[in-house]
């Protein structure tokens, strides 16, 4: 079983950089933009769907936090995906700065949340399965 995989960090990171930006600004909406497609992108790359099945193949015992790993991975993808749309129908307009803003902050902790749950069930399928358990 592997124990390393890719994330979302990176796109992360930048997303977050949009925040050192004046808010409202035409600059700010396109660093949004950008950086929620990126990270859109980036979250089809990671294969949770491989690690959920990896999981249930190497640890059964792990079967149900895999599979409830898989759906939030859906929850998360949608999630990025209308957060996006909402930038684009939304860019420019003052009224909607700070439900963005909001909507941009519980989107990073969602991946972040995600990357923790996957990272912990990986740790410990990989022990299991390493320790013979």
């Amino acid at each position: 079983m592997t124990t390393h995989r890719p994330t979302a960090q990176a796109s992360l990171d930048r997303l977050v950089r949009c925040s050192e930006l004046e808010t409202g600004t035409s600059a700010w909406w396109a660093c949004l933009a950008r950086h929620l497609d990126e990270l859109g992108e980036e979250l089809t790359l990671i294969d949770i769907e491989g690690l959920v099945t990896q999981v249930i193949t190497d640890t059964p015992e792990l079967a149900a936090d895999a599979t409830r790993l898989g759906a939030l991975d859906r929850d998360v993808r949608a999630a990025v995906l209308d957060l996006r749309l909402q930038v684009a129908a939304m860019a420019g307009r003052p009224e909607a700065v700070v439900d963005i803003r909001d909507a941009v902050a519980a989107t990073l902790r969602r991946v972040t949340s995600l990357d923790q749950f996957s990272d912990r069930l990986l740790l410990e399928a990989y022990e299991r399965d390493f320790g013979g358990e």
